[in-house]
């Protein structure tokens, strides 16, 4: 099961991994005049967005695949 899984995961980010890192990119760009404005209000919450985008896309491809694989029984 760990060896098919991984080829399969190895497979899949081969596929999706562009146009993942494409869109995060686009939508940071997208954020950071909101961010760097100086407000005090645009500031914060743009740092909050870009900080969550980022963590979710480290957390979805690579910790949540390498704790599955350690956590399996098969």
């Amino acid at each position: 099961m760990g060896v098919l899984f991984i080829f399969i995961y190895t497979f899949s980010l081969y596929l999706y991994f562009f146009s993942i890192y494409i869109s995060i990119y686009i939508i940071i760009g997208g954020l950071l005049p909101l961010t760097l404005s100086g407000s005090v209000m645009w500031v914060p919450m743009g740092w909050a967005i870009i900080g969550g985008l980022v963590a979710s896309t480290i957390l979805t491809l690579i910790v949540v695949p390498v704790l599955y694989v350690i956590l399996s029984n098969e």
